[in-house]
């Protein structure tokens, strides 16, 4: 019987709370509203209860009452997933939001974090002590989820992806026991959790290894109208592969708003933009990096500064802000940036609908490359590029116009890309089929997955996520 056949009753309910320390919320009280809802404002879920854990105790008894019930379970830390896998129609959110603790060891080079943590938990306690953990781009998106996605940020070119990051994980799995993935302990596991994303069970603490950094570096955004667009990305393209891993520069299309500082003229028009990071403290060396993509056409609004780590990951936070509609498609540039991409970015951003949605074009190599590629569950590590058609808007306005711009933007794109998807960036339509998890893994590392699935969650119990059946069933 699928999971989601099943309902839970009160008597299930009142049975599931006697067990708990934290608190269990249903659809009778006055939190409920608040406690069911998740990032992505499209999404609008109606669990039969949620699971604030205050503990592994909590977490195991959750994982444990899901499986003896047949009920579908949604694991919840930031609750950032764009395709809502936070929350379920029915069954039982186990939100993890109060296991958010920190502890920087600096002298052992390690970060011990909760599974309900937030980017800007981790961001913070490490700057604190002049480290750094590599991870996103948002300071409110959870740790969790971005870590067994992968983890793609400002500082992958300089240490690698977050889940490249992690020396072991905390796990309570499908049948309630708790468990260390490491390369000591259970390591089929531990390649399973570093890209894999939430399909053998809930993490509830992550032992990162952390780097030595700057509290400042320099980060750079500059502006030019769509009509030199092309000129810069042909640059941008030739640069990255021979630039120090120190380098990241993502490239984006989109309308700017009042409070980026472009020109009058330049407000709400299609314009291409590029942040620049220098994970260092070398100003000059940011200089340099940065002055082909000046000298390719001139800017219409530069700026190169320091700025504190903490305020770069706070950069999107407003725009990427709780309640909103957000739809998305992405994939990967196997090779290069080439002239039918670039044609196939420039076309759509002149469609663009507002000035919140965006193209952008993330150049990957560095410090990814420092692991082989069957080393990680993580898929497509060689990928030159990677591209993410963004689409945010009001909740009062009409779905189908944003997410039919996504769809023919993701198109044109996708004609110039490899077969792989990020599968954080799946969107609310995708992964129920399975063919959008598979085009992700590709066949050999999704029968590993596959089997690695059998063993350690062989009736599905976590199937909310960018899913993998387990190999008997697959």
């Amino acid at each position: 019987m699928e999971l989601t056949d099943k309902v839970v009753s009160a008597d299930g309910i009142n049975e599931l709370r006697a067990r708990l320390t934290g608190a269990l919320i249903t659809p009778g009280d006055g939190a409920y509203d608040e406690a069911r809802q998740v990032w992505n404002g499209m999404v609008d879920k109606h669990p039969a209860a949620v699971v604030r854990a205050a503990d592994d105790a909590d977490v195991s008894a959750t994982v444990r009452f899901a499986a003896e019930h047949e009920l579908l379970l949604a694991v919840r830390g930031g609750g950032h997933s764009v395709a809502g896998q936070g929350t379920c129609d029915g069954g039982i959110v186990l939100d993890l939001k109060a296991i958010s603790h920190v502890d920087v060891d600096a002298e052992a080079g390690i970060t011990r974090a909760g599974g309900g943590c937030l980017l800007g938990d981790v961001d913070r306690a490490n700057q604190a002590q002049g480290r750094v953990v590599p991870a996103g781009v948002v300071s409110h998106t959870g740790a969790g989820g971005l870590t067994l996605g992968g983890g793609v940020g400002w500082l992958s070119r300089r240490f690698g992806l977050t889940c490249d990051n992690v020396a072991a994980f905390r796990v309570v799995l499908a049948n309630g026991e708790v468990a260390t993935a490491s390369e000591d302990e259970n390591p089929d596991l531990y390649w399973g959790l570093r890209g894999g994303g939430g399909n053998f069970g809930v993490v509830t603490e992550f032992s990162y290894r952390s780097h030595p950094f700057p509290t400042e570096i320099p980060v750079g955004i500059a502006f030019w109208p769509i009509k030199d667009a092309a000129a810069v990305l042909r640059v941008h393209a030739e640069l990255m592969p021979e630039r120090p891993n120190e380098w990241k520069a993502t490239a984006f299309v989109s309308r700017p708003h009042k409070g980026t500082g472009v020109p009058p003229e330049l407000i709400g028009q299609p314009c291409l933009s590029i942040l620049q990071v220098w994970a260092g403290e070398d100003l000059a060396a940011a200089e340099e990096a940065y002055a082909p993509l000046r000298r390719a056409a001139t800017p219409a609004f530069e700026r190169l500064a320091p700025m504190s780590y903490i305020e770069l990951q706070t950069v999107e936070d407003e725009v990427a802000a709780h309640g909103k509609c957000n739809y998305t498609k992405g994939g990967y540039l196997d090779r290069e940036l080439g002239e039918g991409a670039i044609e196939s970015l420039l076309t759509s951003a002149e469609e663009i609908l507002n000035e919140e949605s965006i193209i952008e074009v993330i150049p990957h190599g560095g410090a990814q490359l420092d692991l082989a590629d069957a080393d990680t569950a993580f898929p497509d590590r060689e990928a030159a590029y990677s591209f993410n058609v963004y689409a945010r808007w009001p909740l009062a306005e009409d779905d189908e116009r944003h997410i039919a711009w996504v769809r023919r933007s993701f198109d044109g794109l996708d004609r110039h890309a490899g077969a792989g998807v990020y599968v954080n960036f799946f969107n609310p339509d995708e992964g129920d089929d399975g063919g959008r998890v598979l085009a992700a893994f590709g066949r050999e590392r999704y029968d590993k997955l596959a089997q690695l699935k059998a063993r350690y969650d062989p009736t599905n119990l976590f199937s909310l996520n960018p899913n993998v059946k387990p190999a008997a069933t697959a």
